[in-house]
């Protein structure tokens, strides 16, 4: 097929923003699943070839809140003990953890009282050191142990709360179609942020920190529910690429569409399927989704160089990147089937616009 010229380029530019633009609109109130099995019914349509509608789901990864906690020992302060501390503040702070509330305290809330415990300790152990050097030890000694453990305790802040687990489940809907101006995606990963710059600090063992901003940062994580729709469309891309890879193949490999390599009238639905559907709306959701993925998997691995992390949470984590890689095998066999049908029939785009759609990255 000979070059395109440039007048010819720019209206196919044209032509390919202004298809992309109907699709996205039309599809913006529409679900994901819809969208998707909508795209592979009109390929198998054109093609005139069935399609694998009950190509199954594999199981999405799970990691359950028990097998993600990080056991971290009690200070071992008994009650005479903890009277004698009375003149020190940390004596507020050990009350309120030895409480029947502090005993039932969310994991973000025990982070909260290991920092008070982390901040004021030092203090209390000057105090007593000339009048009480026994207990001074003692406490001094607690002191020791807390920050041996400091890690463990931020990890279970951030990773076995509800926040967490309705990050990762996979009981939610997939990344809708259209972003919304408050992108569930980015404000994960802006959480994301926030615990590693906080995590990175706690490893330095600079304790301080707002409560409040800590804790409307966790609600971002439990309104967003961004790992887990991330992991349902990964799964919804995977399967719609590899059904309609399979037409694709099929009709370029048994069953020519274009036999002696010029477009037929079914060969140009084709390619108007291609630019409005796969283009205009397939593959701006797959790098949206993609483009999460890479981030947050870098997040995800980022967190094990600050805590030696449970091997539960490495099970999940290898699976989750399973995922992905599926997503990717059956992206580059997806364009590839596309290229061998569009240059069978002689329509394969040469343009850098159209070019660009049949890319692997």
């Amino acid at each position: 097929m000979a070059g395109l010229g440039s007048g010819d380029a720019q209206h196919v530019a044209k032509r390919i923003v202004l298809l992309a633009v109907i699709a996205v609109l039309s599809a913006c109130s529409a679900s994901p699943e819809s969208v998707l099995d909508d795209y592979a019914q009109r390929v198998a349509r054109v093609l005139n070839v069935e399609l694998d509608a009950e190509q199954s789901l594999d199981p999405l990864p799970k990691l359950r809140i028990q097998d993600n906690h990080i056991e971290v020992h009690a200070t071992q302060i008994n009650l005479l003990d903890f009277l004698r501390l009375s003149s020190c503040e940390l004596s507020r702070v050990i009350g309120q953890r030895n409480s029947s509330l502090g005993k039932l305290a969310l994991p973000s809330q025990r982070l909260h009282m290991e920092r008070d415990f982390l901040l004021l300790g030092p203090v209390c152990v000057q105090q007593l050191a000339q009048t009480q050097p026994e207990l001074a030890e003692t406490l001094a000694s607690a002191l020791v142990a807390k920050r041996a453990e400091r890690m463990d305790s931020w990890w279970n802040a951030w990773f076995t709360g509800h926040e967490w687990q309705s990050l990762i489940s996979p009981a939610t809907q997939p990344v809708p179609i259209a972003p919304a101006s408050a992108d569930n995606l980015d404000i994960a990963l802006q959480v994301f942020d926030y615990l590693l710059q906080q995590g990175n600090r706690w490893q330095g063992q600079q304790f301080d920190y707002d409560d409040t901003e800590m804790e409307l940062q966790q609600q971002q994580w439990l309104l967003s529910e961004a790992i887990g729709q991330w992991l349902q469309s990964q799964r919804l891309l995977t399967r719609v690429n590899n059904q309609v890879a399979e037409l694709l193949e099929y009709r370029t490999n048994v069953k020519s569409l274009c036999l002696v390599g010029r477009s037929t009238p079914a060969a140009d639905i084709l390619n108007n399927v291609f630019y409005k559907y796969y283009a205009g709306v397939l593959q701006p959701y797959m790098s949206r989704v993609d483009r999460f993925g890479t981030a947050i998997m870098l997040d995800l691995n980022a967190v094990r160089t600050l805590v030696p992390v449970p091997d539960a949470y490495l099970t999940w984590l290898q699976q989750v990147s399973v995922e992905r890689d599926k997503l990717t095998r059956s992206h580059q066999r997806h364009v590839k089937a596309w290229q061998g049908i569009l240059s069978q029939c002689g329509l394969m785009p040469n343009g850098a616009n159209g070019a660009s759609h049949l890319s692997d990255n």
